[in-house]
């Protein structure tokens, strides 16, 4: 059985084949720090866990590496505004301080919804030097070039030397400049920044180059950590659908420019978390933390149950009353799970949990589990998660099926190795 996946490149389903048989090279977006990680986020990141353990059910080697976003103008800026509020005498962070007080609270809240660690986790400013030895090879090449601004020193990346670029996004190609913001207008066919002269004075901030004390721009970074960690080309690059463009048109450009190779062959998009039709994010302010739903009785096992609802090409919308179907309905499977469990095993052995694993191992050695490859058949669809929860929930409330060994065994392999419900 093949996976088929939404390839956001080429726009349709397509058979997944890896370069190397059993190896994935693997790339997911990671968080931006300059604040908290919020549920939006996160459902990224769960949808990324989730192919990554699919992966590995289907017996691949799997190779990814995973950026934190350090360095970015958000964080610079929100950063700087903190050292303006911050009272005369009082001690002021660092610019590593203020960061990495967001950076170990998303650690902290991605290891709780038990997310598998990347094989690379790499911080943007660990890149810097790999970033400057980077530009003055473009522009060497003559895919970049420099510019002064209002007295300050910049390098740009030129997009019109990248005959695809805009292919992710199908943006209009009558080019309007260039921009300096890390953040710009989707809607524009810019030349991207690739290191700005800054004059912040802030040596956390700042570094020394050619072409003036500053830092590199935000589009250069995960094109760099993908080619040094993993390999020239990846297989997959999974991200949040807002990242298409213009972030990742960039990474595409200039790993093309470096290398005249594709650079990842399959691109794999999550769509929003929603409140009332709208995306939640930091910059409209409705967003909600892990630990708020923990002040309100949820856990982490609910969150990632409730992710699973909803095919992740698709927005999801959040509510505490949506959420709290979630867990009623969790709780639901995994009583009639565990009531099942009892109904068959019981009274077998004196050790139940002894005679499980010994039956599991001999089922283990039956490639032809019908559950299991039925449940394997629904996942190849494009991940299609929510409908194998209620495929799951179909036969554990059938009399007919539910005390089927095979049945328990297929179900049990796929939560575990999926860490939903379970």
């Amino acid at each position: 059985m093949t996976l088929r996946i939404y390839n956001s490149l080429t726009k349709r389903l397509e058979d997944f084949t890896p370069m190397f048989q059993k190896r994935v090279y693997y790339y997911t977006c990671g968080p931006s720090v300059y604040n908290f990680a919020h549920i939006g986020n996160f459902r990224t990141f769960f949808w990324e866990d989730i192919l990554h353990r699919y992966l590995l059910l289907k017996g691949y080697q799997v190779i990814r590496a995973m950026p934190i976003s350090d360095l970015e103008d958000k964080a610079v800026k929100n950063y700087l505004q903190e050292l303006e509020s911050v009272q005369e005498n009082s001690r002021l962070l660092t610019f590593r301080e203020f960061i990495d007080v967001r950076a170990k609270k998303f650690i902290s809240d991605f290891n709780e919804l038990d997310m598998l660690t990347p094989n690379y986790l790499i911080k943007f400013s660990d890149m810097v030097e790999d970033a400057k030895s980077t530009i003055e090879k473009l522009l060497r090449l003559g895919y970049a070039y420099t510019k002064i601004i209002n007295n300050k020193n910049y390098v740009f990346f030129d997009v019109s030397k990248v005959q695809n670029y805009g292919h992710l996004w199908d943006i209009n190609k009558n080019k309007k400049g260039f921009r300096i913001k890390d953040d710009y207008s989707k809607s524009g066919y810019y030349d991207f920044c690739l290191w700005k002269e800054t004059m912040h004075s802030n040596n956390d901030i700042e570094f020394d180059f050619t072409y003036g004390r500053g830092r590199p721009g935000n589009g250069i970074y995960c094109s760099l950590i993908a080619t040094k960690y993993l390999n020239h080309r990846i297989d997959i690059h999974a991200g949040g659908t807002d990242n298409r463009y213009p972030h990742h048109e960039n990474e595409i450009a200039i790993c093309y420019a470096l290398t005249k190779k594709v650079f990842a062959n399959y691109w794999f998009h999550v769509s929003h978390v929603t409140i009332n039709k709208r995306k939640m994010s930091k910059r409209l302010g409705n967003i909600i933390y892990l630990d708020d739903l923990k002040e309100k009785g949820f856990t982490a096992e609910d969150l990632r149950f409730f992710y699973s609802l909803v095919h992740y090409r698709k927005n999801q919308n959040f509510t505490f009353e949506l959420l709290k179907e979630a867990k009623e309905l969790r709780n639901d499977i995994l009583s009639s799970y565990y009531s099942v469990m009892q109904e068959t095993y019981s009274g077998s052995e004196n050790n139940m949990n002894g005679f499980v694993i010994q039956k599991f191992n001999e089922l283990n050695k039956n490639n032809n589990n019908k559950y299991l490859l039925e449940f394997l058949r629904i996942l190849d669809d494009d991940l299609n998660l929510p409908g194998l929860v209620f495929k799951i929930k179909e036969y554990l409330d059938s009399e007919e099926h539910r005390k089927n060994d095979q049945l328990i065994y297929a179900i049990s392999q796929i939560l575990n190795g999926l860490k939903i419900i379970i």
